[in-house]
């Protein structure tokens, strides 16, 4: 899951917490060994960054299957390609529904802990690491404290009231020193679905809220057959904007580069 050498903190801006050493990193690395394989053959996480050198992100389409029922407004997909950074941690998108379109601006923010480099930057093509297609928008992070789990939040805000959204979360796993939180905010319903088969036993955990993320039961370290997907929706279309926090939900928090974890969004669809 974990590779000590490329993984850069992001500087960030006077006051923010400083990076904790990745020390922890190499430790991680070896107690793989000792890890359960995945019957099937499938890459863990931390094999994929072992086998994985990192390269400069290079925006790429992401391509979505296409909603079954269109709202009266009509429904378009935000391609992270086409949402270039305006300003440090924005980034500005045009969907379309055909005839008309809305304007999505995404804001990324810093809750607790440490984003990494390439954190919020849509995954190159072949995407690295390949936890998700090319293009899709990768969120990397550890925690900097003991007492404050790493969590970043997407601050989705559009010209047109939205009433619906749908994507996958890529990599939606759990460790030893991470367990991948995830949630949705601004919409009157919401719901998470595995969209593969999990371990015997492995099951959704939350509501989905910030209080109560979606997790997992226990360890699934299986990036392959990691991915969610999240839908939300509110029937009166009078959504403007909407949040997506990433956050750690180990207990006890462990500290410094052992809990680095991450995740990839793609297929993101908006329905208004």
């Amino acid at each position: 899951m974990r590779s000590p050498g490329w993984l850069l903190p992001i500087t960030a801006p006077p006051g923010s917490h400083t990076p904790m050493p990745a020390t922890e990193k190499e430790h991680t690395l070896t107690q793989h060994d000792t890890e359960p394989q995945d019957p099937s053959g499938s890459s863990t996480r931390r094999q994929v960054l072992q086998t994985a050198a990192w390269t400069v992100p290079v925006l790429a389409t992401a391509v979505a299957a296409p909603l079954a029922a269109a709202s009266p407004g009509g429904c378009g997909t935000l391609n992270w390609s086409a949402a270039p950074v305006t300003v440090n941690n924005t980034r500005v998108a045009t969907v379309s529904t055909g005839g008309s379109s809305a304007s999505i601006t995404i804001v990324r923010s810093t809750i607790a802990g440490t984003p990494l480099t390439g954190s919020f930057t849509p995954l190159g093509a072949p995407p690295n690491p390949s936890i998700a297609p090319s293009g899709s928008l990768y969120m990397v992070q550890q925690t900097a404290a003991a007492n404050a789990p790493a969590r970043q939040r997407l601050t989705f805000t559009s010209t047109v009231p939205i009433r619906s959204v749908r994507f996958i979360v890529h990599d939606h796993t759990r460790g030893i020193t991470y367990s991948d939180g995830v949630s949705i905010e601004g919409f009157a319903t919401r719901d998470a679905t595995f969209l593969d088969t999990r371990p015997a036993g492995i099951t959704r955990t939350g509501t989905g809220s910030n209080a109560s993320p979606w997790g997992l039961s226990g360890v699934d370290t299986v990036n392959a057959t990691g991915r969610t997907q999240i839908t939300a929706s509110s029937p009166t279309a009078n959504v403007s904007s909407f949040t997506f926090d990433y956050s750690n939900l180990t207990t006890p928090v462990v500290a410094g580069g052992s809990s680095m974890q991450y995740i990839a969004l793609s297929n993101i669809e908006i329905c208004f």
